[in-house]
């Protein structure tokens, strides 16, 4: 029974991790995209689209 729940417990924190790596490789995309398009930059990090679109004009 101890072993069991041990290895649900670590399967849940494998998901977790994995899950978190899937949306930091989105994140990563994301900035990428970023230096093409300002539509991008806008919709998710409003404070660097300011800086972005400062230093374009």
């Amino acid at each position: 029974m101890d072993i069991h729940d041990y290895s649900f417990i670590l399967k849940l924190i494998i998901l977790f991790v994995l899950s978190m790596l899937v949306i930091l490789g989105c994140y990563m995309i994301l900035k990428k995209i970023n230096h093409k398009s300002d539509f991008w930059c806008y919709s998710y990090d409003f404070a660097y689209w300011k800086k972005y679109s400062k230093k374009k004009y």
